[in-house]
């Protein structure tokens, strides 16, 4: 068999977007999140569901979506960050975006952070900007102009990393590795890819919009 030109572990990717939502016992927020997203995912892409073994009404949603959910997995798993490893590793996508089944991510936004990507085949992972509520309150989370986001560890505590933010090269996961099992996922792996030596921008693009719920990580576990 002749080797095709250009083999590379991009060019074996059959999606665009391998969408991840991590879930369990949310089956109200995993209806409205679906609704939402049909928006969002073009028939290029793909959406896995990882749910923790739930004992809501959670399967019932994913068979009432079940034209719009490729792969669901319903099991025990020990943390969010175990979670959406399980659907790294199950994605077909050149490029992976978590999900959340309590957040908004915008579809503009979206192809507007793949045209980034695109036109820059070099960054591993991009970090977008969005805004945040807590109850009546709302503010931006953004950079300022001239910050050289991801040169160091440092700027990722300095300015966070949201993961809702997030999108990521998958062919770049060799390097990066997958989602790190602790609770301040998000920065753990932004941390990663810096001292793997991954390339990682920030880009002042409206990605999400992040509610901030009692239930959400942030609240539950910020001590």
């Amino acid at each position: 068999m002749k080797p095709a030109e250009q083999n590379t572990l991009e060019s074996a990717a059959t999606k665009r977007v391998s969408y991840i939502i991590a879930t369990k016992n949310k089956a109200e927020y995993l209806q409205t999140a679906l609704e939402l997203h049909r928006k969002l995912i073009t028939p290029e892409d793909e959406l896995i569901i990882i749910d923790g073994g739930s004992t809501d009404s959670t399967l019932e949603v994913v068979r009432e979506n079940a034209d719009l959910i490729d792969t669901f997995i319903s099991e025990p798993d020990k943390s969010c960050g175990h979670a959406l490893s399980k659907g790294m590793l199950l994605a077909r996508g050149k490029y992976i975006k978590h999900l959340t089944d309590d957040d908004i991510v915008h579809a503009e936004g979206m192809e507007k952070a793949i045209q980034v990507l695109e036109e820059h085949p070099e960054i591993d992972l991009l970090v977008c900007g969005g805004t945040r509520q807590r109850g009546d309150r709302c503010w931006p989370v953004c950079l300022p102009p001239g910050i050289n986001y991801g040169s160091s560890v440092e700027g990722v505590f300095k300015w966070g990393a949201s993961g809702i933010g997030f999108v990521i090269r998958r062919s770049s996961l060799t390097m990066i590795g997958l989602s790190p099992p602790g609770i301040a996922t998000d920065k753990e792996f932004a941390i990663n890819a810096i001292e793997n030596g991954a390339i990682v921008k920030f880009c002042r693009i409206n990605l999400y919009h992040h509610v901030i719920h009692d239930h959400s990580a942030v609240v539950k576990q910020k001590k």
